[in-house]
Formats: C-alpha cells, structure tokens, sequence
C-alpha cells in the first residue's frame, strides 16, 4: 500500500474524531458530532479507520497519532457523558495498540488496563468486528506477563459473565459443550470448551497455553452451570459465586464445601450459609444490570412515554408469587384511569427493555420465598429488575421491605417505595407528579449506571478473593457429579469416569437418575425398587419410582403408590427418608409425558432448607407437609387417567382440605368439572382457584367457555379481554394457545 494513502486515510480518521472532541458538550448524554454512540457496536468509521490503519503506520506516524489521541481521550472524559466514557476508553485501546507496536509493553498494558476499566459502557463497545474487552483479554496472553505493570489475577472461569470478569481479570473462560469429544483452546477469544461427561479439571489445564496457569478458579451462579470433575481436589483456590442459592440448594449444598470462599447473592444467606455448615462466606449481589443497552441512548423524556405503569414478571403458579399477585390484582383495578401495561410472557430482552423505555414508572414486587407449613425469614429478596427499570429512565417502585434498597439507594430520591397499606396511595401520587417522578428516575438511572452493573459486582467477588488460600479434602468428585446432573443433565457416561478414578460406589437409586434421557424409564424403575428395598422408608426413591411409571403410562400402579406415599407421610418422616438424589425431571418439576406434573417441590424444599439447613427434623416435618398435599393430587391424577373421576375429585378436595392455598388442586376441579358439563360446580371451584391463582390463563379461558355455552357472550368477552397479560389479544389466539397447551384434561370445544 502506498504510505501516502495510508497517511491520507489515517489524517482523515483523526480530523474526524478532532471534530467530536470539538463539538463535545460538557454533560450532555447526546449523540454527538461525526462519532455517535454507533461506536459502541464497532461502526464509528473514524475509529474503525484507526484501528484498521494502526499495522501500517511508521514510527513516526504512531507517535503523532498518539499525542492526537491523548488530546482527544481528555476531551472526551471532561465530558462527563456516557458516549464520552465509551469513546475515551476506546482513545485508551488504540493508545495500548500504538504503544505496542513501539515496543513500548509497559505503557501499552496501562492504556489497555485503562480502556477496560473505565466503566461499564467499555464493554459494549466493539473494534474490527470483536469486543473491546476481548481485546484486551487476548493482549494479556500474547505480551510476557512481566511487561504489564498492572497485573490482574489469571482467573479461570466457570459460569457467567466473562466480559465483566475479563474487566478485572486476565480470563479464560471455561464453556461446557455437548458437541466437543475432549477438552479443546481456543485463543480468538480465550477460552476452553469441554464436554462434562468426557473431560475433568485436569484435562481443562492441559489444554491451556504454554505457563499460563490460573491463580484463582471462580465458578459463577455455579447453581446454574455444571463443575468440571477434580475442581473439589485442586491445589487453585477456589470461589464460589451464587446467584440463586435459595431455590437451587438442594443441588449443590454438597458441592459449596468445595469452595474456599462462598459468595452468595442475598445478604441474608452468609447466615444461612454459616448455619448450613460453611465457614468461609460473604456477601456480594449478583442482582444488578446485566446489559450494556441503557448506556447506549439517552432515556426517551417522561412527556413522550405512552405508558403509564409496567410491569413485566411471572405471575402463575408457585407460592413465591402470592405477593405479587395480590399487587397486580389491584393494579388492574387502576386501568380505566390509566395505561397499565401487565405482561407475563416475556418474549426477549429486547421486549423488556423497549416496554420499560416507553414506561414512566415501572412495578417490582419480589418473588418471595414465603414457608407455608414453617416460618422463616428470607421473604424478602433484592430483585434484578429493580436495577433495569431504573436503567431505563422509569422510576422504580418496590416495596420498602426490597432488600438492600434503602443501602444502595436514596429512598424517594432515586427510587420510590410501598407497602402493601398504601399501594395505591403512593402509585397514583407518583403519577399525578409527572415532573417530581421522572427527577427522581433519572437520578435512579445515573446511580445504577454509575454503581449497580455487573461490572461492578465483579470487581467486588475478585477483590473478596484477594490472598485466598486453598482447602484440599472438604468435598468429594460424588458432590460435583451431583451437581452436575441437576443443573446440567449430565448423563450415565460420567460415572464410570468417576467410580474407576476415585472408587466411589454407585447406590442404585443413583444409577437409577442417571438413566439417560429419553431412555426406556422401565430399567430406572427397576433400580428405583431394588433401592426402595434396601431404604423401605425412604420416600425420595419412592418418588423417582412414582415418575417413571407416570413416564410408561402405568396409571395404577402409580396411583396405589402415590396413594401408600401419602398415607406414609401422613405419619411423618424422618430425615433420612428425604435424603438422597431426586430424579432431574422430578427436581425441576418437568415431566415430559405429564404436563400435569407439579413444579413447586423445589421451592418447597428451598423453604424446608431455610426452616432447617442442616436437614433435621424440621426439614423433614416440612417436606412431609408439602407432600401430604402433593401426593393427594398426584393419586386424584392417576385417578382421572384411569377413567375414575370420582375418585380423583375426592382426592383433589382432601387435598384442598390440608391447604386452600394450594396452587394446583382447585384449579384441577375447575377443570373437571368444565370438561364433565357440571358447570355450576365448575364456577364454584373457579372462584376458590382465582384466590390463589387470579392470572390462570387455562381457567379464565375454560370459564369464559363455561359463560359462551351459558349464552353470556358479554361476560366471555370480557374474560378474553382480561388475557393481555399473557399476550393473547383476542378469542381466537386464546382458544389457540388453550388447545395448544398440554393438560391432564381434554380441551373443551368452542
């Protein structure tokens, strides 16, 4: 290439990016000059040019472009805007870059360093088609470690968030893959991919480059991605970092022992923890902004939002959501006065944060853990989307029981707060006040981008981990296989891997849940029994056995053991009858041949855990509660499938007799009776199950079938009308996704 071309180009780069430094407005979050904030996807020209151009430029060329660039990234951070940030931090890359290809490592590292710490937004942005942090990562690995004054932990990493980890750690991400036959690097990013079944810790290290060894292994919401076998024996400390302990921890209360420090998400659960037996424990929140989004455009101003109040959440079955239901039942009341808008079936991200964006205020009310049948304090939680609604320019309403909120937050300055006294009182003044609400969600907005992104939380678990020493002998491989079977589905080909390594005997009720998916459930059955021999009390087999004759169809069958399973609780348990590894499908509460299968037994075990997290008798008493209950319904389906309707409805209503508020049972009669003709009965059911559940899509739909055979269309209209939550706009949407949905009963006809 010509060097006057290449000079021509490069002088046309800088006078683009002069003319931004320029035009740059003090404070002012807008979009600016020749360089917008399209530089956060990588398509500023001016940048692109730059970065492009950079290989070829001579000695003399880099050192004028580097005294331009310092001028420019000045300009751009005396700004104080978001695009300023974003656009000094990539000034900060090239800068590394130009000083690299001057031999000069040492100053290179501090503008790299720098880029990728000046704040979140430095993470959206993108060069050549590869993100900016990525970048940086990949420098880490190809200049001596010695060369960087400014050295980060070498982190391997397991789990979620590697960008926000590659900010303050020189990362190598650890990725699980179904696809790859061994342990393989891949330096374009850096990472690691393996297969669980196939390859263990071990195998991931050999794999790495050269004497690149980690200092630190950090396994984030390891609850929700699967460990590598040989991560409990490693000599690397280790950390911890749980995003959902609660509802997870049955899954890997065995495996948190491996961990030298155990991070947890709630405040509340370093007590929880410490009580459950684990020593070393703190507290750092996984809740807060996960996307880059809200740094990309300023927030549209409250006069041009078309939404009044939004709120966007699961609403549906499972206890957790009572509260929120009952929040929600009122403000549908308010719609007539204003432009409410309810969804539960959230189709992406983007949905989200579009509906939040157009919102002047949006509506968090927690999930909460709330023990039925033994009190316990977690109740309140701190929530994700408190942090995207404010990042989106809408003030925030939570309840004043959110916690943490009145520690990270100025409380109705930067968020406003309700209790369940004075919902409406503190909503409809919030909205009468257009002016004083969108003050108090844009300063929200400005705290949560400057505070609260995962950016930030990062920073704080490695800082946590700092000097961290490791413990060898606190778990075995079996705690890690189990983990990796509930949150991973790893199949049968890890045991043999496991038991010739380590000699662990296999119980059979463990082969018996490693019977691969899809498999014929008769030969898990049949290791199921020979383990219910060996343990007749233990109701945790019995239950894994329960699931797979509901798999073959063997209604009977399941029907007498649900029926003996519910008279054996009915007299209590003890704590080894609960104890072993449930089924994955019966853990998560997804049974493929049977959509009728309940899903709360893991949010019930996760109350029974913070009754009693060492599982004793309180644990147990509250498991033999919920089961009572459970198994009750379980015996009335068998039931019905078995063409016995009246034994099903005595079932169900025994059921409902040991708790009303259950999520399942009434809504079971609704359903029976609609699809037997017994209409006045169907209703009388349906109004109990509205208690509990009033966003039952199913049985709106089936009551407003109930109302067209009536022949009161008006009332059916407006049961239809009433399913915009579950976006379902119209009859003929509803029936579709009603007849589409599977159930214990046949769908009734138009």
């Amino acid at each position: 290439m010509p060097r006057a071309s290449a000079r021509g180009r490069l002088h046309a780069a800088l006078r683009a990016v002069l003319r931004v430094t320029i035009a740059l407005p003090a404070g002012r979050p807008s979009i600016l000059g020749g360089i917008s904030m399209s530089a956060v996807s990588g398509h500023a020209p001016s940048f692109e040019s730059l970065y492009a151009e950079l290989p070829r430029l001579s000695a003399q060329e880099l050192k004028a472009l580097i005294v331009q660039l310092n001028a420019s990234r000045r300009s751009f951070r005396a700004s104080g805007a978001v695009e300023g940030v974003t656009q000094a931090a990539v000034c900060d890359f090239l800068l590394g870059d130009a000083h690299a290809r001057l031999d000069r490592a040492t100053d290179a590292f501090r503008y790299w360093e720098a880029a990728v710490e000046s704040g979140y937004p430095s993470l959206a942005v993108s060069l050549g088609g590869a993100d900016l942090v990525g970048l940086v990562n990949e420098r880490r690995f190809l200049f001596p470690r010695d060369a960087n004054p400014l050295p980060k932990p070498r982190t391997l990493l397991f789990g979620a968030f590697d960008k926000a980890c590659a900010a303050w750690a020189e990362t190598v991400h650890v990725v699980p893959s179904a696809t790859v036959a061994k342990a393989r690097w891949d330096a374009a990013e850096p990472r690691v991919q393996y297969n669980p079944r196939t390859a263990d810790l071990e195998d991931i290290l050999g794999c790495l480059p050269g004497a690149w060894r980690p200092e630190l292994i950090l396994a984030s919401a390891f609850e929700v991605f699967p460990l590598p076998i040989g991560i409990e024996s490693s000599a690397i400390p280790r950390v911890g970092w749980a995003s959902d302990l609660a509802n997870h921890f049955d899954a890997v209360r065995e495996c948190c022992r491996l961990f030298d420090l155990l991070v947890v998400d709630q405040e509340r659960d370093v007590q929880f923890a410490r009580e459950a037996g684990y020593a070393n424990v703190t507290h750092v929140s996984v809740r807060s902004l996960l996307m880059t989004a809200p740094y990309t455009e300023p927030p549209k101003p409250h006069h041009d939002r078309r939404v009044d109040v939004a709120f966007l959440g699961l609403l549906d079955e499972l206890p957790m959501y009572t509260f929120r239901r009952e929040i929600l039942s009122r403000l549908k009341r308010l719609q007539g006065d204003y432009n409410i808008v309810i969804r539960e079936n959230i189709e992406d991200l983007e949905t989200v944060y579009r509906t939040l964006g157009d919102a002047r205020i949006g509506l968090n009310v927690n999930a909460e853990l709330v023990g039925k049948w033994g009190e316990h304090s977690y109740r309140h939680a701190r929530a994700r989307r408190v942090y995207e609604v404010m990042s989106m320019g809408a003030l925030c309403m939570t309840p004043s029981t959110t916690a943490g909120i009145a520690e990270e937050f100025d409380v109705d300055a930067e968020v406003a707060c309700f209790s369940p006294d004075d919902f409406e009182e503190q909503l409809i003044r919030r909205l009468e006040d257009r002016e004083g609400t969108q003050a108090i969600a844009l300063a929200g907005r400005d705290r949560v981008l400057r505070e609260h992104a995962i950016y930030h939380r990062m920073r704080d678990v490695l800082g946590a981990a700092a000097g961290l020493r490791a413990r060898n002998g606190v778990a075995h491989a079996s705690a890690v296989a189990r983990q990796q079977y509930l949150v991973g589905s790893v199949t049968a080909d890890l045991w043999p891997r496991v038991s010739a390594v380590r000699t662990v005997p296999i119980p059979p009720n463990v082969r018996g849940c490693l019977s691969r998916p899809g498999a014929d459930p008769e030969a898990a059955l049949l290791l199921f029994e020979e383990a219910v021999r060996a343990d007749p009390g233990n109701v945790i087999c019995s239950l894994n056995a329960l699931s797979c004759l509901v798999e073959m169809g063997d209604w009977f069958e399941a029907r007498q053991l649900a029926e003996a399973l519910a008279a054996r609780a009915d007299d209590g348990l003890a704590a080894s009858d609960v104890e072993g590894w449930l089924r994955r499908p019966v853990y998560l509460g997804r049974l493929g041949a049977a959509p009728w299968w309940r899903s709360d037994l893991r949010t019930e075990m996760a109350n029974a855990y913070y009754v009693d997290p060492r599982r004793g008798a309180a644990f147990s008493a509250y498991i033999a509660r919920h089961l009572r209950v459970a198994l009750r319904d379980y015996a009335g389906c068998c039931a019905y499938l078995t063409g016995d309707g009246d034994a099903a409805a005595e079932a169900w209503e025994d059921a409902y007799a040991l708790d009303e508020r259950d999520e399942y049972v009434a809504s079971r009669l609704t359903e029976l009776w609609a699809t037997e003709g017994v209409y006045d009965r169907a209703l009388t059911w349906e109004e109990r199950a509205r208690e509990t559940r009033p966003f039952n899509a199913r049985s709106t739909i089936i009551t407003a079938l109930i109302h067209e055979r009536s022949g009161d269309d008006d009332r059916a209209a407006e049961l239809y009308a009433s399913l915009d939550y579950r976006n379902l706009r119209s009859r003929d949407e509803a029936l579709a996704w009603y007849e589409a949905t599977g159930s214990l009963f046949p769908a009734m006809s138009p």
